[in-house]
């Protein structure tokens, strides 16, 4: 039982505890899932906990959580874009590679119709 066991290290419950908890033969005391709550792993077991739960504050919640996990996703790939740009102005052609583009220096297509001019 590595759950029972995972569960004993973050409560400081006994082995036996744990696993009557997890048999649903006895409920979990507060102060055990306080620990819970407070732990690394907290936040999935609130969400666990929560699952078929929608009061409007639980999903207020949920939203700003996901506002968040979005917001540290993209500090971390702004980063390594930054990263990646550093390492390519470090390369000998880092001006050649940023400058052209021969999508933009090529001719550009005459429009499909001629335009309209005006009478005066």
């Amino acid at each position: 039982m590595k759950t029972a066991l995972h569960l004993a290290d973050i409560t400081g419950y006994s082995l036996r505890n744990c696993e009557y908890w997890l048999s649903g033969k006895a409920t979990i005391p507060g102060d055990a899932l306080a620990a819970l709550l407070q732990s690394e792993w907290g936040r999935e077991f609130l969400a666990a906990v929560m699952t078929d739960n929608t009061p409007r504050w639980w999903m207020k919640l949920k939203a700003w959580m996901a506002s968040v996990d979005l917001a540290t996703a993209e500090r971390k790939q702004r980063r390594k874009l930054r990263e990646l740009l550093d390492d390519a102005n470090q390369s000998p052609n880092a001006a050649a590679l940023l400058l052209q583009d021969e999508d933009f220096y090529s001719g550009q297509p005459y429009p499909a119709r001629p335009l309209a001019t005006r009478r005066r």
